[in-house]
Order: structure tokens, then C-alpha cells, then sequence
């Protein structure tokens, strides 16, 4: 019945056999336990096991056996007592055990031990490991901070398109790292990337490629575009703030800031570092408008980069060179009121700009015929000690104002005696 797989009569036969004690209850033990080792009823097979070793009985089968019963129970304490003193003798048996003796010393994390039975006894005997034992192996090496000797590990096995391949490569990138390779890491995060069967994985290898790409550079895409394509793929990753920074870095590095603003007005700026970005490219994107002579595309930027006033440098020079862009389109009222928002500012009286708002505010009155105004701002300039010989035509000016505003001949003299 055995021989043509009818196990459970046999299992039935045998069973009967041992308990009549009959002449053959010894075999009949041992294929009672090996029909239910064979089951998975392993806790019926190591009885029948360890009573018929203490008998010693098939001593040169059954140890790997009950060996491999620990592994599946996960006893690798009890594993490791039972099978030392079997794993000495040089048969294929032992060679066996060096393999689970290792891998219960590995999950009790004594990975020393795992290591020299993995290595010294294992393959040192010309067994062959398979890919979870390699795995195995590199994870020994790796926690034992042995990065070279687990990137050696790892590397046997990441050309298989599995889940340990997936997780292969992930920690083979994190051992070039540690060795100082960021270009092996790069590649390995991008083949770690690729799969999913470990979702935790596949994010965290997709984010250091990307943050590894903004470092090193990627010759078959750009890394603006990569860093994007996680922060579309990865929305609610607890890298995405750090994502878009290295991706604002980038736009800024390669002064894109149009698309660096699209982006980020996409993606929504939900915290204040993105904020801090968006003023910064905002401001940027202006200027450059601004020098193109484009002042009113100029003045739309500068005011996206007053939405968000974090950074008050930036928010300063903002109102200043709106200011200016309404001045050059002679909007001079416009003008007057952003020249006083900047001197307004927490930072106006520090900045050299400070100088040319005030100036520029005396002249934008002058320019609505405004004469007053303008000569108070002028006074005012005087008062602040901010009028140099920097204009010729200044006199011709304040005389002009002297004139239309019938002011007493001491303020003009005043005002010419300052120059």
C-alpha cells in the first residue's frame, strides 16, 4: 500500500503493527512517522523519530529529518542542540544540516555563526546554496556591517525576476552606499524599482534612484522627470516633501522655473517648504521676465511670489521690482503703492534698494505732476540724509518743483544746498 501511494491504509496498517509489538514494530515506526512527516504532521513524526534514535535506529536518515522538522516548527534553538552532534559526520546528510544549522543561527540573530556555517561548513564542502540561502547569507554579512562580503552574496542572485531579487537588490544598493558607490547603488535602486512585490520596497527604491539621480545625474533621462514621475507615483509617500525639494533644487540649478512653477501649482503646495520654493522660483521667474522687458508678465510673478511670504528677502525685493515694472509701464500710482509696501517691509531699511524706492517715488509724483508730493519726498530723502550727486538733472528738477509749487525761496535754497 505504501509503494502505490495509498498512504492512509498504510498509515492504518502501520500503526496497528506498533501497537501489537509485533517483530517489525521498528520499521513500522519509521513509516508511520515518515507517512506523517510526509503530511506535515510533524509533531507525530519527530515522536516516532526520536524514539526510534534513542534506540539508534536509522541514524543515518533520520537526523536531517527531525532537522528539518525544527525548520518548518521554527525551533531553532532546539534545532541547533539536536543537530550539532549529527553535523560532523561527512555524508550529504550533514551537508544538509550545515545549511538549516546556518539558517537557524541566522534567525536568532547570531550571524557569526550563520555566516561560518554557511561558508566555512556549507559551501566549503561544495554544496551549492540556493538563492534564499545567498540571501540569507548577504543579510548575515550585512548586519555584521560586512558590506563588501554582502554585496558579493547579493549580487549571486538579483538576476531573477522575484520578490528575494527585488529585496536583493534594495539591500545590495544600500551596501554600495556604504562603500562609497553611489553610481552602483544608483543602478541597483533602479532594478530594486522595477518590480512589485514588495510595495514598502518598490517605494523606497524608487525614491533613493530618483535622490540619486538629482546627485549623480541619469544619461538615459532627465532627472527632473524622474523625480516627478515618483512624486506622481508616490503621492502620499513620506518622502514627498523631500521629493519636491530636490526637484525644486533641480529647476532652480537648471534655472527651469516655468516648469518648476507648473509643478508645483499642480502638485499643490501643502507645506511651508514647497511655499518657501514656490516665492523662490516665483521671484526668480520674475526677474528673468523683468531683465527680458517683459514688466508685465514680470509683475503677474512677482505677486505668485508674495502668495507666500516665508522668506522676507524675497518678499522685500518682490514689491521692489514690481515696483519698478509699473514705473517702466508708467504706472506710476501702481508704482507708488508697491515702492511703499517694500519700504513697508521688515528688511526695506537694510537693503541698498531702500535708497532708489525713495527716489523713485519722488519721481513717480513728479511724473503724475504731482509737485507736492514730490517735493515732500524729496524733503524726506534730505531729512534721511539719501540724496547724492549721482543725478545731474536734479537741480533742473527741484527748481521745476520750486517753480509749481510756489515753495518759499528757503526750501529751494535748501534743497539746493544739499546738492
Amino acid at each position: 500500500m505504501f509503494e502505490i501511494g495509498e498512504t492512509k491504509s498504510a498509515a492504518s496498517f502501520f500503526h496497528d503493527l506498533i501497537s501489537k509489538g509485533a517483530d517489525y514494530k521498528n520499521q513500522a515506526s519509521y513509516y508511520f512517522g515518515y507517512i506523517a512527516y510526509t503530511d506535515g504532521n510533524y509533531a507525530t513524526a519527530k515522536q516516532y523519530f526520536l524514539e526510534l534514535l534513542e534506540q539508534a535506529m536509522y541514524v543515518d536518515e533520520l537526523p536531517l529529518f527531525v532537522v528539518q522538522i525544527y525548520h518548518h516548527q521554527k525551533a531553532y534553538e532546539e534545532l541547533i542542540e539536536f543537530a550539532l552532534p549529527y553535523s560532523y559526520q561527512s555524508n550529504p546528510a550533514s551537508y544538509e544540516m550545515y545549511k538549516l544549522i546556518a539558517e537557524a543561527y541566522y534567525h536568532l540573530k547570531d550571524y557569526e555563526a550563520a555566516v561560518s556555517f554557511f561558508q566555512d561548513k556549507y559551501l566549503a564542502s561544495g554544496a551549492k546554496l540556493e538563492s534564499i540561502g545567498y540571501y540569507l547569507l548577504g543579510q548575515a554579512y550585512y548586519r555584521m556591517n560586512e558590506f563588501s562580503l554582502a554585496s558579493t552574496a547579493f549580487n549571486k542572485i538579483i538576476e531573477a525576476e522575484d520578490s528575494l531579487a527585488q529585496n536583493a537588490s534594495y539591500y545590495l544598493a544600500d551596501c554600495y552606499l556604504e562603500l562609497g558607490d553611489k553610481r552602483s547603488a544608483q543602478n541597483a535602486f533602479e532594478s530594486a524599482s522595477y518590480f512589485d512585490f514588495n510595495p514598502s520596497i518598490t517605494e523606497h527604491a524608487n525614491f533613493n534612484f530618483a535622490k540619486l539621480c538629482y546627485e549623480l545625474g541619469y544619461p538615459y533621462n532627465d532627472p527632473t522627470m524622474i523625480l516627478q514621475d515618483f512624486i506622481n507615483n508616490f503621492p502620499d509617500s513620506e518622502y514627498i516633501d523631500e521629493t519636491y525639494s530636490y526637484l525644486v533644487n533641480a529647476f532652480l540649478t537648471h534655472k527651469d522655473y516655468v516648469r518648476a512653477i507648473k509643478s508645483m501649482e499642480e502638485n499643490g503646495l501643502q507645506n511651508i517648504r514647497l511655499q518657501q520654493a514656490y516665492q523662490e522660483v516665483s521671484y526668480y521667474r520674475a526677474v528673468q521676465l523683468f531683465n527680458d522687458g517683459n514688466f508685465q508678465d514680470a509683475i503677474v510673478h512677482f505677486d505668485k511670489a508674495l502668495v507666500y511670504t516665508h522668506n522676507q528677502t524675497y518678499e522685500a525685493l518682490s514689491h521692489f521690482w514690481k515696483a519698478e515694472s509699473f514705473y517702466r509701464l508708467d504706472a506710476y500710482t501702481e508704482s507708488i503703492a508697491s515702492y511703499s509696501n517694500f519700504q513697508n517691509t521688515a528688511l526695506a531699511t537694510t537693503m541698498p534698494e531702500f535708497e532708489a524706492a525713495s527716489y523713485h517715488v519722488a519721481y513717480a509724483h513728479f511724473k503724475q505732476w504731482d509737485f507736492a508730493a514730490s517735493l515732500k519726498a524729496f524733503e524726506t530723502m534730505l531729512a534721511m540724509h539719501l540724496i547724492l550727486m549721482f543725478d545731474c538733472t536734479m537741480p533742473m528738477h527741484v527748481w521745476a518743483i520750486r517753480i509749481t509749487c510756489s515753495k518759499p525761496i528757503k526750501s529751494h535754497c535748501r534743497l539746493r544746498k544739499g546738492y
